[in-house]
């Protein structure tokens, strides 16, 4: 077989992903409810990769020239090349803070990377979302996932023009979701998310505090509590956008609510960013703000994009240096 295939793990609070990949395109996929035990989900890798190749190729033995890579997706994980372990408690799962993965998945032979969640999907909204694949081919990027919680990535291009993840100067995820924010609301005037905040961005966009503000689900939202979503993702937006000085020629959003709330949503919010960004900024404005295409296999496609990485193919993919 010519073509490269990676193995993708995208680890979340409440199930966990892994397939094969190949060229943006699952050729295997299998979910389980993510162990409360990491070791347990350590040993779910290695018998899903066993029973992935037993499929794929034949044998029960992997197949380590087919496979290139591991790439690793999930929340709190530290990214990057020395990255792999859990520097803080993932949601609901208490006993995977300090965990080592990228150690534990050593035996696998092949090269692992791993990085955080959003991070993953947004090198996946940018090399695999074919809706307008001339304009997702630019940086900065920056994708957001309004889901149970709300999370952002950004891409951007070094001084050479080659693809890297904007990173705090420690190297860690910048969790853009969770700046102070004043947010407009006709539900509870104050929301603690859970990241210890009160009143941050994601406290008037997630899931999880659309419930707390509203005392109503998002699949059962009024109209007006949508509206109210969307103003407040947009002014958010906007202040991301000035606060960090980057400024993205491409917005991809994606998640449970974007999905399930549609074009109007995404609509609202781009108008909201549109006006604030006018009112309180001269530079220019993203060319594309549009719902992110992959749909719910955006985190495994984002831990095959993290494998890419890892194999030291990642560039070969985008032909890079890329247009910044």
């Amino acid at each position: 077989m010519s073509m490269n295939i990676y193995y993708a793990i995208d680890i979340g609070g409440t199930k966990t992903d892994a397939g094969l990949i190949a060229d943006g395109k699952i050729l295997r996929r299998k979910t389980t409810g993510t162990p409360k035990n990491p070791n347990k989900c350590v040993e779910w890798i290695y018998s899903t990769l066993e029973e992935f190749t037993k499929t794929q190729f034949g044998t029960g033995e992997l197949d380590k020239k087919s496979i290139k890579a591991a790439g690793i997706g999930a929340p709190d994980i530290r990214g990057g090349g020395n990255g792999g372990y859990f520097e803080h408690t993932v949601p609901n799962l208490p006993r995977w803070r300090n965990f080592d993965l990228k150690g534990k998945l050593q035996d696998l032979g092949i090269p692992i990377r791993a990085e955080n969640d959003t991070d993953a999907a947004a090198m996946a909204a940018l090399l695999f979302d074919k809706y307008n694949e001339a304009e997702t081919k630019r940086l900065p990027f920056l994708y957001i996932t309004v889901s149970t919680g709300l999370g952002a990535g950004l891409l951007v291009a070094d001084n050479s023009g080659f693809l890297r993840i904007f990173r705090n100067e420690d190297g860690s995820h910048p969790e853009l979701a969770h700046m102070e924010f004043p947010g407009k609301t006709s539900g509870m005037k104050n929301v603690r998310c859970g990241c210890g905040a009160v009143n941050c961005l994601e406290s008037y966009a997630g899931g999880k505090c659309i419930e707390k503000r509203y005392s109503t689900r998002p699949e059962t939202a009024a109209q007006k509590i949508k509206d109210e979503v969307a103003e407040n993702l947009g002014r958010g937006l906007c202040s991301m956008i000035i606060s960090y000085c980057y400024y993205p020629r491409y917005i991809s959003i994606g998640g449970g609510i974007a999905y399930g709330w549609g074009a109007s949503f995404i609509n609202k919010a781009r108008d909201i960013l549109v006006l604030n960004h006018r009112m309180n900024s001269c530079a220019s404005l993203p060319s594309e703000i549009r719902l992110c295409g992959l749909g719910s296999d955006v985190g495994l496609l984002g831990a095959s994009a993290v494998a890419m990485q890892a194999s030291g193919k990642i560039a070969d993919f985008l032909n890079t240096p890329i247009d910044k």
